[in-house]
């Protein structure tokens, strides 16, 4: 073998092993149409090509997720501010495809509830949380009605609604 040769092979060999990384997935399973994955403090449960459906619990996070879209966590460490007040962001971005964000503060355990209405006024989707501690959450919306079909383009109006007090927005879903 020729001497180029021999280096260019042993270049190759000693760089792929260099950098060479090694990704574990802990605990899935994988079959011809679904997804599950499981572990101590979680179950998600999903078809291939489609969103994740359980809920997902470790030391800093919880994550609920359904087809319409998800509800995560940060749970609070010693050196975060509680929140004094419920407060609620921006949908961002707006306007969205497929996916549109809200943010909320919680100061104490309550019920939040979220619905999305279109411009005749009708209800398309209604989502119920119970929030157990207080903390900084995260609304996902996939732009799904109640039934799980995808809605029109358009402009929607979002309730929140939090004890006694409600907040809207409009938001706009671009096709």
């Amino acid at each position: 073998m020729k001497p180029i040769i021999k280096l260019v092979i042993y270049s190759v060999l000693s760089s792929s092993i260099v950098f060479t990384q090694e990704i574990i997935l802990k605990q899935t399973t994988f079959s011809t149409s679904a997804i599950n994955a499981s572990g101590d403090n979680s179950v998600m449960l999903g078809t291939v090509g489609q969103t994740f459906v359980g809920e997902s619990e470790s030391n800093s996070t919880v994550l609920s997720a359904g087809f319409w879209g998800s509800v995560a966590s940060v749970l609070l460490g010693v050196d975060d501010v509680i929140p004094t007040e419920f407060s609620i962001s921006s949908a961002y971005p707006n306007p969205f495809n497929p996916t549109v964000n809200i943010d909320f503060s919680i100061p104490e355990e309550s019920i939040v509830y979220i619905k999305i209405f279109d411009l005749l006024g009708r209800n398309i989707f209604n989502h119920e949380e119970n929030f157990k501690a207080p903390g900084k959450y995260r609304f996902r919306w996939h732009g799904m009605n109640d039934s799980g079909a995808s809605i029109a383009s358009g402009i929607y109006l979002v309730a929140i609604q939090h004890k006694t007090k409600f907040y809207k927005q409009k938001i706009t879903f671009l096709k």
